[in-house]
């Protein structure tokens, strides 16, 4: 008997977590071999948008819960709460990181699992469309003006937000360890 828990315990131990995949895949294709200064923001999206799957098997994670969990972003989720409300852009982002993740937890070398779940799924929102306003120069110099003038911590987040060209959200979201200060 303690020969067979024992080798259960070795079993589930080597059973790769979806955290664990996602991890290895920053540190190894994103950071390492591409060298991707967006990996931070993608494994952040891959852990808090797939919460659902965080401590169970890479392989028990399907097509059905993925797609269900898009939707639900796209559409929002009132019956969990009305303050969940539609993120359709999120939904298409995080559509594509799960794709790029799980083709590669899926390539010849890393073989994490024997095929990606995402294969053949549509993006779940299709009213995409390219930005189609961009301040100009006068424009970007009255702003800057406004947000000195405004001062504090509100005219530093608008400074930051022109400098970096980085949305709301993810600079509300930044950590002081995702800021270099030298």
């Amino acid at each position: 008997e303690r020969k067979r828990d024992l080798a259960h315990h070795q079993a589930s131990a080597t059973v790769e977590t979806y955290r664990n995949a996602v991890e290895d895949y920053i540190r190894r294709e994103q950071i390492g071999r591409k060298g991707n200064a967006t990996a931070l923001e993608v494994k952040r999206r891959l852990l808090v948008d797939g919460e659902l799957w965080l401590d169970i098997p890479l392989e028990e994670v399907n097509e059905r819960d993925i797609f269900n969990h898009l939707e639900n972003i796209r559409d929002g989720d009132p019956s969990a709460s009305p303050a969940i409300r539609p993120r359709p852009y999120l939904a298409n982002r995080l559509h594509s990181y799960m794709q790029t993740f799980f083709k590669w937890c899926a390539s010849p070398g890393v073989k994490k699992i024997e095929l990606s779940p995402m294969v053949g799924m549509a993006k779940p929102w299709c009213g995409e469309e390219p930005r189609r306003r961009f301040f100009d120069d006068r424009e970007l110099v009255s702003i800057w003006r406004a947000a000195e003038q405004i001062g504090g911590v509100a005219g530093g987040y608008v400074k930051l937000a022109m400098l970096t060209g980085k949305r709301r959200s993810a600079l509300a979201a930044m950590k002081w360890s995702e800021i270099d200060c030298t």
